[in-house]
């Protein structure tokens, strides 16, 4: 009886251990692949902020000094009441705000990524210096345990039946 809950105390506390060190490898797992997205967040913010220093795209400049080139043109034939210009204004005004609008919403959804996975990483970095502290203490088996209270002992005397009080109870 012994030697059997000693083999479930000594599986107990393997088994604990193991768990533990899984525990801590896969949280550690996490964190390098949450500081892998902040990064790759990071790299894209960084290019958009880069594009948004250089001039708009190709095409869209194109576009733009060609329709700045026709107001031109057009606003020294006509008024500034004339349905083109006025036409005109709108076009450049309009593509101008596309453009700021569209980088402006893409550099904020990846700032609200950033924090969110940054929030991520702060908690599953919490949970895995938990997960180490647990971890060494089941090592050094300062942890909760199985224990057993009282080792088994071998009878020296059976205490039922008790055969002398039977015996006494049949001779009265």
């Amino acid at each position: 009886a012994n030697e059997l809950v000693t083999l479930i105390l000594a599986e107990d506390a393997r088994n604990r251990t193991n768990r533990a060190s899984e525990t801590t490898k896969f949280l550690a797992r996490e964190v390098k692949k949450l500081e892998g997205e902040i990064g790759v967040v990071d790299a894209q913010i960084a290019e958009l902020r880069k594009r948004n220093t250089e001039p708009a795209s190709e095409r869209i400049q194109l576009q733009l000094a060609t329709l700045k080139a026709e107001f031109q043109e057009k606003s020294a034939v006509f008024s500034n009441s004339h349905p083109d210009l006025i036409r005109l204004k709108r076009q450049i005004a309009a593509l101008e705000q596309f453009t700021n609008r569209s980088d402006e919403a893409g550099l904020e959804a990846l700032q609200n990524q950033r924090t969110s996975i940054q929030k991520n990483l702060e908690g599953t970095s919490q949970k895995l210096a938990a997960a180490r502290l647990g971890e060494s203490l089941e090592r050094d088996q300062f942890s909760e345990r199985l224990e057993v209270l009282e080792q088994a002992v071998l009878p020296q005397k059976p205490i039922k039946p008790n055969r002398p009080k039977i015996l006494a109870m049949v001779f009265i």
